[in-house]
């Protein structure tokens, strides 16, 4: 099975369950799914080494809210949030992610969210091809920005992503991947 049909099951599977969970759920305690299109080491604060189209997809799960005394406002809470970005352009280098969500601006009709987390990636760690990013560690800190406006159950992102090893050992040229996503939850 190619990634391409991975990523096309999954988004199936995820619809499908969406799909039985009942529609009167308010959007805080709602899961998420999201896909899209990203530009791989998008020049944004580094040079582009390598060079693609990144396909992205992610699944936010429902608030747990934090206790009081930990909220920057009512109702504050974490999201987990799993994805996937791999890249059918060229590029070389993809991960999985495992991170926490965190909505900035809570609103049912935009949306900002910053979440924090590790990556695990199948790419270069050393400086052995010139082409290829050295990453310096299989597990990776990972950060993402996300800004967007949700109309009834859909939405509509951009995204931007970073990881690196924060100057834990080896070399360090951090991934940044930049883009639209689109977001539907259930």
């Amino acid at each position: 099975m190619s990634k391409l049909q991975l990523v096309a099951w999954l988004l199936v599977a995820a619809c499908a369950t969406g799909l039985a969970l009942p529609a009167h759920a308010s959007p805080d305690s709602m899961q998420q799914i999201r896909f899209g299109v990203l530009q791989h080491d998008t020049p944004v604060g580094q040079d582009r080494i390598e060079s693609g189209t990144d396909l992205n997809f992610e699944w936010i799960g429902p608030v747990y809210q934090l206790p009081e005394s930990l909220q920057f406002y009512d109702g504050f809470g974490i999201r987990p949030v799993f994805g996937y970005t791999g890249n059918f352009g060229g590029a070389r280098t993809e991960e999985l992610y495992a991170a926490m969500g965190f909505d900035l601006l809570p609103s049912h009709t935009y949306e900002f969210r910053v979440s924090l987390g590790l990556a695990v990636h199948d790419g270069q760690l050393d400086r052995d091809d010139p082409d290829r990013l050295a990453l310096g560690q299989r597990v990776l800190f990972y950060a993402s920005f996300e800004a967007g406006l949700w109309w009834h159950n859909q939405g509509l992102f951009a995204f931007f992503q970073h990881s690196s090893n924060g100057f834990m050992g080896g070399s360090n040229d951090g991934i940044n991947n930049l883009g639209i996503r689109y977001g539907y939850r259930f």
